[in-house]
């Protein structure tokens, strides 16, 4: 019987591996310099989760400006860095935006708590790219810019299922599922901004969850949906870092 100490572990290096195996779909990848891999996006080239540096060990000044530098020759005008270690403190990332996300893993019923909430009658079906995309651009496409919302759903259609949450057989919410090896990486979760706060989200999560042997999910370590994600049964298993400048 493993303690939680080493569950954690265990579970940090499944969702590791899965996620290197989903990445791997999008992008290239690279040793670009001792203490650094480059993931690089050929086709949506200003994705940043496709697009960053990701750090294994403490890096030196000139490898994070020799990334800079990299980045410009790409013609792009930001710098992401990634980790599973903070880095905050260090005076090379003084100017960054920094994140801290963190990785939950679902841990079973006994792990559930009772969620009371007066749900709409909701309906889970496949979206389509259509759905996806209208609801992107409502809620995203001002801030992102309506051309990256199109190109980036384009990009996923196909390699993940939408999976949507519908009233009155319109779709008001959806995410994304990534199945590999009997593990399912839930994703990008969206509720259009005219019905959040009902708990269709929390349906939408519990409902894909009940549906795979095994799943895990994102989140950021500041944010309410972690509290939501743990009264659902998840649990933090390992934190990531990252490490963001604008070089306009």
């Amino acid at each position: 019987m493993l303690d939680e100490k080493q569950r954690n572990v265990r579970d940090a290096m499944t969702i590791e591996e899965i996620d290197n195996k989903f990445i791997k779909e999008f992008t290239k990848s690279f040793v670009f310099s001792d203490n650094i891999i480059k993931y690089q996006d050929d086709v949506v080239k200003d994705k940043y989760d496709h697009n960053y540096f990701y750090i294994c060990n403490m890096p030196s000044k000139q490898e994070i400006d020799k990334a800079i530098e990299y980045q410009k020759s790409l013609g792009l005008d930001f710098v992401k860095f990634v980790s599973d270690n903070d880095y905050s403190k260090l005076e090379l990332f003084k100017d960054y935006e920094i994140g801290h996300n963190v990785d939950m893993m679902y841990m079973g019923k006994e792990y559930e708590e009772e969620l009371k909430y007066e749900l709409p009658n909701l309906e889970f079906k496949e979206a389509s790219l259509e759905e996806v995309i209208a609801i992107e651009q409502k809620n995203f496409g001002e801030e992102y810019g309506y051309d990256f919302v199109i190109r980036a759903s384009k990009e996923y259609y196909g390699h993940v299922k939408y999976l949507g949450a519908y009233v009155d057989n319109k779709m008001v919410a959806y995410c994304y599922l990534y199945d590999k090896d009997g593990i399912r990486n839930i994703d990008g979760l969206c509720t259009d901004i005219d019905y959040r706060r009902r708990g269709i989200a929390t349906a939408l999560i519990k409902h894909v969850t009940t549906k795979a042997h095994k799943c895990y999910l994102y989140a950021d370590a500041d944010d309410d949906p972690k509290k939501i994600y743990h009264r659902l049964g998840y649990r933090i298993v390992n934190d990531e870092y990252e490490y963001f400048l604008d070089l306009k």
